[in-house]
């Protein structure tokens, strides 16, 4: 995925998510410093917060984490509902996490799509909300055959 997203950089610099989903494989990597550094050379602001706000939670920076999902939610909740959903389920905030994918739900929201296989959402899956979400959104395991 790092490498994809390089290649979305070299071709659109300013394309959402390019600098944005190298920070997010970083993070999965445990790189934090280096998502951090990525996250900011995000252009589009709301891919940048999103970033920002889970690689400063993985370096345990929650002031900072904080101010970032703070300024996600403020200034694009109509345009990040799934990306607000998933800093929170990062973050094991549950409780928020399972009311922004609600909201994500209601806003048809394409990250959606993500809902079973993203790694932010692996703190989800113990909660037992968690299937009745895929189940309604149409990610169950059986609806998927």
């Amino acid at each position: 995925a790092q490498a994809e997203f390089q290649r979305l950089i070299e071709l659109g610099p300013t394309v959402p998510w390019g600098h944005g989903g190298v920070s997010m494989a970083l993070t999965a990597q445990g790189r934090f410093d280096e998502a951090v550094n990525e996250a900011e050379k995000e252009s589009t602001g709301w891919c940048r917060l999103f970033a920002l706000a889970i690689a400063q939670w993985g370096r345990n920076k929650t002031s900072a984490s904080d101010l970032a999902l703070a300024e996600l939610v403020k200034t694009s909740a109509e345009l990040a509902a799934s990306q607000i959903a998933w800093a929170y389920a990062f973050r094991r905030d549950n409780d928020h996490a399972f009311e922004w994918l609600e909201r994500a739900y209601q806003e048809h929201a394409s990250g959606l799509m993500w809902t079973k296989s993203l790694f932010l959402l692996e703190s989800l899956h113990p909660d037992p909300r968690w299937p009745l979400l895929r189940k309604k959104i149409g990610l169950a395991d059986e609806q998927l055959k």
